[in-house]
């Protein structure tokens, strides 16, 4: 018996009901979701996971997509708002003055974390405010069914269901119930916002309690957040960007809708005419930013790009560093 369970499982995860063809959403080539649970299920027991979770989670419902997800997808700020209201937004008086209160607070764990990794104190606590308000907007959507009924609607659903079997590893990696955990549309998680591929590789324990507690521990969403920039480059001797004074001549530099260049190195811009000091190494990369509205241009660099690399959006990254300096003022 247990070998015709195991045999049924590895055809169904090949099957190619699965490939990437189509629109990019199963549901858009009519498979149902209960054939996708079912093939998600058999997924996770041919990878040795308890795949439980996946119907527990709906609890006593009828295991079905969550129809506004989509429409979430569809409506981040990122695409619908401007960088003048999104700053103004996230980075208010009201977050600023409890950012500050709140890095007196915690100061001794934030200046331990920020001996050991170099990540600076106000880096961290504004990743943290913006992400969830301090801990108090962390997402209130059950995890599980958010991340399965994204990995079955959304044209990212490849991405999405690695998250979903992530997801399923959580429990034995942190000693939480993931059928109760929440997060955002996106399954993101905890006060820092991870998501579950993230909570494995990167969560830490930051108070030495032998656990790992990102929901409702301040020192262990510290710690996760300081060592996940550190992972993605974060560089303590550099600043996030440097003015350029001078007229570049940009034939050949292409920007996206957000004012990002490509990544350069420092001898590629000094053939566009720059001749700022920017001290980083030759093997660096810098892109040519200019905010949306501004007059002021820029180059950032390596830490500028980790924290692209925790959210690739230049309102977003931007936002987090006009926040840290202020909570560094």
């Amino acid at each position: 018996m247990k070998f015709y369970v195991l045999a049924l499982c590895v055809l169904l995860v090949g099957c190619a009901a699965w490939r990437e063809a189509g629109n990019g959403s199963p549901q858009g080539r009519g498979q149902s979701f209960e054939s996708f649970l079912v093939q998600l299920e058999a997924e996770a027991i041919a990878r040795g996971l308890d795949a439980t979770p996946l119907r527990a989670s709906f609890g006593t419902n009828t295991p079905a997509p969550r129809p506004e997800l989509r429409k979430a997808e569809n409506n981040q700020a990122e695409f619908t708002d401007t960088f003048a209201n999104y700053t103004a937004r996230v980075v208010n008086p009201t977050r600023v003055a409890r950012g500050r209160a709140l890095m007196a607070e915690h100061k001794a764990v934030l200046n331990r974390i920020e001996r050991q990794t170099g990540v600076p104190a106000s880096l961290i606590v504004a990743l943290w405010g913006i992400e969830s308000d301090f801990g108090r907007n962390a997402g209130n959507l059950p995890l599980l069914p958010s991340l399965i009924s994204m990995a079955y609607k959304s044209p990212r659903h490849s991405m999405f269901r690695n998250e979903v079997l992530a997801a399923l590893q959580i429990g034995r990696h942190t000693g939480q119930d993931v059928t109760t955990l929440k997060g955002s549309w996106a399954g993101a998680t905890g006060q820092c916002q991870f998501m579950p591929s993230n909570v494995l590789k990167h969560a830490r324990d930051g108070n030495g309690d032998g656990r790992i507690d990102i929901w409702s521990t301040p020192a262990d969403v510290f710690a996760s957040t300081a060592n996940f920039l550190k992972v993605l480059g974060y560089q303590p001797t550099q600043p996030w960007r440097w003015q350029v004074k001078e007229r570049l001549d940009m034939t050949g530099v292409s920007l996206n809708a957000r004012g990002l260049s490509e990544p350069l190195s420092q001898a590629a811009w000094a053939k566009h005419g720059l001749l700022t000091s920017v001290k980083v190494t030759p093997a660096t990369l810098l892109r040519y930013y200019q905010p949306e509205g501004g007059q002021e241009v820029y180059l950032v660099g390596p830490n500028y790009e980790a924290v692209l690399g925790w959210n690739y959006s230049s309102y977003f990254a931007t936002s987090v560093f006009l926040l840290s300096e202020e909570l560094g003022r």
